[in-house]
């Protein structure tokens, strides 16, 4: 839950298209996050 919040916001302040999101995701917050729940 603290990680999606953090990934929400992520995506609101930076505006990185899904692909560039989910290399950040799976670089500082979870290796294992998928592109279909960045997309929800």
């Amino acid at each position: 839950p603290a990680q999606e919040v953090v990934v929400v916001e992520l995506r609101k302040t930076l505006l990185l298209p899904l692909d560039d999101l989910l290399v950040v995701t799976r670089e500082f917050i979870h290796p294992e996050a998928s592109r279909s729940a960045l997309d929800r």
